[in-house]
């Protein structure tokens, strides 16, 4: 975390909902906590073009990058890897009718 606290931001490639962006595609699991332009930028998914034009905007406005991302860790600092897992393991349980 110490060499994270150091940048911007970091690129995190990712096809699933296991990690939150600040900016990524708008994909499942991911604009349910990204709100654009609130707490992040998204982009269409599986276009490109439109991700690398969020991030050129990333680098020409640094200050607001920050701004939008701070908000997203408020609203998902009870989302972590353990609690996803645990929250899954709950729905399952009551679809099971064991819970």
């Amino acid at each position: 975390m110490h060499v994270l606290r150091g940048f911007d931001a970091v690129l995190l490639p990712s096809l699933s909902d296991e990690q939150l962006p600040v900016i990524g595609s708008a994909t499942g699991g991911i604009r349910e906590v990204v709100e654009s332009g609130a707490n992040g930028r998204l982009s269409r998914p599986n276009d490109v073009d439109h991700l690398a034009a969020a991030f050129i905007w990333a680098g020409r406005n640094r200050s607001e990058l920050r701004e939008v991302g701070l908000p997203g860790l408020v609203g998902v600092r009870h989302s972590t890897h353990e609690a996803m897992h645990r929250n899954r393991r709950e729905l399952l349980l009551r679809a099971l009718g064991e819970l």
